[in-house]
């Protein structure tokens, strides 16, 4: 009887500790929770100005090939872009990053033309190569002041150590 208990219980954990929920959102957005981040997935939308909702933790994959956003706003809860999340954006003009962004990932805002300033946040802590990739007009690169990970030197990106 306890062998049965035992595997009922394993059974159990496994399935609430590995599972994915649908999260509520509006219509235009697919929000998923996943081991503790609530992770955007998918966006269905067609405004040119993009807020993305308050509790995204996670981006990952979500506004790939939209032609119609030209502004992404992003709320300080997100802490991970994955990559291809805001590729070929051809219209994208501006972006917000959040405050505790920390990660964003390989090809993240590959092929976004229109971009011309970005700012990487305090607590950004990895770029990865490409990540930005294919932003041509891409002038203006900031880093925000106390970031420890970071720096612009005659106008390019550097690590602290160089």
């Amino acid at each position: 009887m306890k062998k049965i208990y035992r595997i009922i219980i394993i059974c159990l954990i496994l399935i609430t500790g590995f599972s994915v929920n649908k999260v509520e959102a509006s219509g235009k957005f697919e929000i998923e929770e996943d081991c503790g981040d609530v992770v955007l997935t998918k966006y269905k939308g067609t405004d040119k100005i993009v807020k993305v909702p308050e509790g995204v933790t996670l981006i990952n994959g979500a506004f790939k090939k939209n032609k119609h956003i030209r502004k992404i706003i992003l709320p300080n809860t997100v802490k991970e872009i994955w990559a291809f999340s805001f590729y070929n954006l051809k219209n994208l003009r501006t972006i917000k990053l959040s405050k505790k962004l920390r990660r964003v990932e390989s090809s993240a805002f590959i092929n976004c033309p229109k971009v011309k300033k970005i700012a990487i946040p305090k607590k950004c802590k990895y770029l990865e190569g490409g990540s930005i990739a294919g932003c041509y007009n891409l002038r203006t690169i900031t880093v925000k002041k106390g970031n420890k990970y970071f720096t612009v030197k005659n106008g390019a990106l550097y690590t602290k150590n160089m």
